[in-house]
Formats: C-alpha cells, structure tokens, sequence
C-alpha cells in the first residue's frame, strides 16, 4: 500500500503560521484552517477556492473541529474561550468561557456536544476505538492502548521539542503521519514503527500539523508557520 507524497495544491490567505486544518466530515470537500492570523478559512477541497472566511477570534486560533453534518464548527485559540460557529451565515452562535489560558485542543463528542481539552499538543483516536496516538515535546510519538495505557509502538525521528505538532493516523490507520520542526513530515508504518517516508515541506519551516482525509481516498493536507497548507495526494 503506498503512501501519497505528491503535493496537488496549496492553499493561501493566512498571514503567519498556519496552527490548525481539518477537512469537513464525509466526503472532505472543504478544508477549514485557522492560525495567527485570527481568522478561520474555508477553502474548496479540489479546486483551492477561498469559500469564505470567519472572523470573531481576537487571538490565534489553534484548533477547529467540525459537526458530523457539517452546519457547524467550534474554533479555540488564545481567547481562552470555545467559539460555535454557524457555516452557513460565518458568525458565532454561543461561545464558552472558563478556561484559565489558551485553549490549545476542541472536539466534538456525541451527538454534537462540545469537548475542550487543555492543554494537550495531540491526541487523536484509532478507527477501532482501542488505541491512542500521542505526540509530546520529547520528540516521541506514542501509540497506548486505551483500556490498560501500555506502550504499543513508540515513533521516532522527527524534530518536537518547542512547537506544538499535531500527528495523525491515515489510509485505514496504517500510517502514523507528523510534522517536524525542520520543516520535514514523516510517515511511520503503524505497527512497526519504522519511518517509511520523509517529505520536504513548508520552505523548510515548522511543520505544525497533519491531517488525513479518508473520505477522499488517499488525500491530506499539512500546515506550516509558512503560512499555507498544503494538499497531498497522487
């Protein structure tokens, strides 16, 4: 099975460093981004389109997450605050207070309720439910099994030590995906921990996040503190 390292596109309209992409459920025909520049973008997937932009943010904003029937959005960042957005209309519907500092991670638990978590550099899921993928600033990716917290697989090789990067798993979790500090993404091979692929990115700047869209077949996207995100596919 191998792996798609061609860069098709790359989206642009971001000033600074780009902290957070995410593709819209289903079929991931749009990609929302969001980073220093306060404001959050919705651009077309195939095309590169800016579709529209969304503005309430006062500081950066580090992470979004979409609803499963993509009318809405949450956004986090420096407001210390959880903005839901509408799509459709690009304004904010309820904003949740509460946090001490920035808001570094948001998702959607059942049903559309709203989960934060703070502060977390990257956590994200296997399909299968039993397992987590960790990234810290030991320059360690970490795969734990999430009934007993064993170490399943551990991923080395890339550059985190100061930035905050966020991995992910793709292609039916068969790959462990992340950015590094050199500007470079890596790909490991899930169960053997072995990097199978290192791309150059990003002018050679932060890689600061991946993202991997299943329901567009073998496509997914980076972003840097370039300010752009990338598409890859084949």
């Amino acid at each position: 099975m191998n792996f798609p390292t061609r860069q098709l596109s790359k989206l642009s309209g971001h000033t600074g460093p780009v902290h957070c992409a995410t593709y819209s459920a289903g079929l991931g025909q749009y990609i929302l981004s969001g980073g220093a520049s306060r404001t959050i973008h919705l651009h077309n997937a195939s095309n590169s389109n800016l579709i529209q932009s969304y503005s309430a943010h006062g500081y950066e904003v580090l992470d979004v997450a979409v609803t499963d029937d993509n009318s809405r959005f949450v956004s986090v960042g420096g407001d210390k605050q959880v903005f839901l957005w509408d799509v459709a209309n690009a304004r904010t519907v309820r904003r949740w207070a509460g946090h001490g500092g920035r808001v570094n991670c948001v998702g959607f638990g059942g049903e559309g309720s709203v989960v934060a978590s703070d502060p977390i550099t990257s956590v994200r899921q296997t399909r299968d439910n039993n397992a987590v993928l960790v990234s810290t600033l030991d320059s360690t990716i970490r795969l734990m099994d999430k009934g007993n917290g064993n170490l399943l697989q551990s991923y080395k090789g890339h550059t985190n030590k100061d930035y905050r990067i966020r991995s992910c798993l793709g292609m039916g979790d068969a790959y462990v995906i992340s950015g590094s500090e050199d500007g470079q993404i890596f790909v490991w091979d899930l169960l053997e921990g072995r990097v199978v692929r290192k791309l150059q990115a990003h002018e050679g700047k932060v890689a600061s996040m991946v993202a991997f869209n299943e329901g567009r077949g073998k496509e997914w996207v980076s972003a840097g503190v370039d300010g752009t995100v990338a598409v890859w596919g084949v």
